[in-house]
C-alpha cells in the first residue's frame, strides 16, 4: 500500500456530533440523526457510539441504521432494556447487525444509548446514519439529544 497525505489523515479519529435536539411525536417511523459517518467502498471502521435520549415510559425509543449495499455492521449494544421504565432499571447488552432495530426502554430524561461497532464496507462506499424512532406511538415526546457523538476511524 501506498502511503499518502490522504491515507494518513484517514487514520485519524474523527467525530461527527449531534447539534440539536430531534423530537417525535406519536409516531414510531424511523427518523435520521445527523450522525452520518462517510464510508469508502472496501474500507473496515470502528465507530464507537456514544448518545443520550429522552422517552415516556410508554412510548420508548428505537434505533437502527442505514448503510450503503453490501455494508455488514457488527453492534455491540448497552442501553435500557425494553420494557424498563427509570433510572435504576435492567440494562440490555446486545449483540446486532445492521439491519436488526434496538428497543429500549423509556421514563427516563436522559437515557444512554451506546453502540461499539465494527463496519465492513462492500464495494459500494456511501454513508452510515443512526436513526431513531418511538419505540410505541406516545403523544409525549421522544427526543433524541444533541451533543450525542459517534467518534470512528478506519482501521484498513
Amino acid at each position: 500500500m501506498r502511503v499518502t497525505a490522504g491515507r494518513l489523515e484517514e487514520d485519524k479519529p474523527a467525530i461527527v456530533e449531534q447539534p440539536a435536539d430531534i423530537s417525535v411525536t406519536s409516531s414510531t417511523t424511523l427518523v435520521s440523526t445527523d450522525l452520518a459517518v462517510p464510508v469508502v467502498a472496501g474500507a473496515y471502521y470502528i465507530f464507537r457510539v456514544r448518545t443520550a435520549y429522552g422517552a415516556s415510559s410508554a412510548g420508548g425509543a428505537r434505533f437502527a441504521w442505514t448503510v450503503p449495499t453490501g455494508t455488514t455492521m457488527v453492534r455491540r449494544v448497552e442501553a435500557p432494556a425494553d420494557g424498563s421504565s427509570g433510572a435504576g432499571g435492567d440494562i440490555t447488552m446486545r449483540a446486532r447487525d445492521a439491519g436488526t432495530e434496538q428497543t429500549v426502554g423509556g421514563g427516563i430524561t436522559f437515557a444512554g444509548y451506546h453502540e461499539d461497532c465494527q463496519v465492513n464496507v462492500g464495494s459500494v462506499g456511501g454513508v452510515c446514519t443512526l436513526r431513531f424512532a418511538q419505540a410505541t406511538s406516545n403523544a409525549t415526546a421522544t427526543i433524541f439529544r444533541n451533543q450525542s457523538f459517534i467518534e470512528y476511524l478506519r482501521i484498513r
